[in-house]
């Protein structure tokens, strides 16, 4: 009996286990979980990048052109305007292995489409989302569809929009005007008329405008004056547009450059520039060989945040310029002529001269100039 309790079983020793492969049930869904993150991560990427290069073959197909965001400009020097502008290319997004094996455009995005010069830009743009980065967007000649317009509507990038003699409803610029992100905007021919441009106070922050060959009126520019956020304004050969139009733009409390080419504003409107609060440079021209405001003249304006302003007037062109600090290392050899304070008004221009040939500040030396339209003595010999 002691020898029966004296036996103990002899265990048997465990084999080793292989640490190295072995893993559990939990251990197999997380890395499972990583990998399919990884893959889904890489995938997104992936499809995006292929669906971008889809719509960029079927654009280029068309007619159109595209510009991916490492491509950039290089302006010509300030002497050599003329040159063309030259288009460079950087190192594209991403890591260089990534690309040898994914594909040169894997985290790349298109951010330019020039839709300008493509058959039927119809034909592509209700896929214009595929672009989610798009940022410039410009089209011509066509009347957009709906299809189109909602494509465009989904663009939450886009900062510039150029619509060059496209047919365009009211309601689809208000599609348009509800994109956050657009600051910039390009109107000619059939795309500006006076019901379009009321949408364009629905913008929010609207900075840039530009108006060319249109047949707007000053009911226009009244629209406008509603869109607060408005920085910049070019209005050009659009004969419709008065001075009783540009006083609406006072209403604007950020306008800081006015220019108009083309129009039916006259010298008269120097007063009107002079009001506005924070106007830095403005243009004007009759672009009319029969309008004449008269021989070189120029008005002190009121200093705007240190710096001095000044209207000047000659022939047919009124410019206000605005003088910024210039470094005393800087020489500038040439003096310009002395500028002379507004002078007051004693009575009201004859109506025979009420007209525009001449500007309400007079200089009390000035010399009234007769025109083809104004054939009558010059009330000022």
């Amino acid at each position: 009996m002691t020898q029966t309790q004296d036996a103990q079983p002899v265990r048997q020793p465990k084999p080793a286990r292989r640490r190295w492969l072995s893993f559990s049930i939990r251990g197999l869904m997380l890395f499972t979980l990583l990998v399919s993150c990884l893959l889904g991560w890489i995938g997104r990427d992936l499809y995006r990048a292929r669906a971008e290069e889809s719509l960029v073959y079927d654009i280029q197909l068309n007619g159109g052109r595209t510009r991916y965001d490492y491509v950039y400009e290089v302006p010509p020097p300030a002497h050599l305007c003329l040159v063309r502008i030259e288009l460079k290319q950087r190192e594209p997004n991403g890591h260089w292995l990534a690309r040898k094996i994914l594909g040169k455009n894997i985290y790349s995005y298109i951010t330019i489409a020039d839709l300008r010069w493509a058959d039927d830009a119809n034909l592509v743009l209700p896929r214009i989302a595929t672009f989610s980065r798009l940022e410039e967007l410009s089209i011509a000649n066509i009347a957009l569809t709906d299809a189109s317009i909602e494509a465009i509507s989904r663009l939450r990038k886009l900062k510039s929009i150029t619509l060059d003699d496209v047919q365009i409803t009211p309601d689809q610029m208000q599609r348009i005007a509800a994109i956050d992100s657009l600051d910039t905007l390009y109107l000619t021919g059939n795309s500006a008329t006076d019901a379009v441009i009321e949408q364009v106070a629905r913008f929010k922050n609207l900075r840039d405008l530009t108006l060319r060959s249109t047949t707007l009126s000053d009911h226009a520019l009244v629209s406008l004056a509603r869109a607060q956020s408005l920085e910049q304004i070019r209005i050009d050969d659009s004969k419709q547009i008065t001075n009783d139009g540009l006083v609406a733009l006072l209403d604007l409390p950020k306008l800081e450059s006015f220019s108009a080419n083309g129009t039916s504003i006259t010298n008269f409107c120097a007063s009107t520039l002079a009001k506005m609060p924070v106007l830095r440079d403005a243009r004007i021209s009759a672009d009319d060989p029969d309008v004449d405001f008269g021989d070189w003249r120029s008005y002190e304006l009121s200093p705007l945040d240190g710096c001095d302003r000044s209207i000047s007037i000659m022939k047919d062109t009124i410019w206000l310029n605005t003088k910024q600090p210039i470094d005393d290392t800087f020489v500038n050899n040439y003096q310009p002529p002395p500028s002379r304070p507004l002078p007051p008004l004693k009575e009201p221009l004859p109506p025979a001269f009420a007209d525009v040939y001449n500007d309400p500040f007079v200089p009390f030396d000035a010399e009234a100039k007769t025109t083809k339209s104004l054939e009558m003595k010059d009330p000022f010999q």
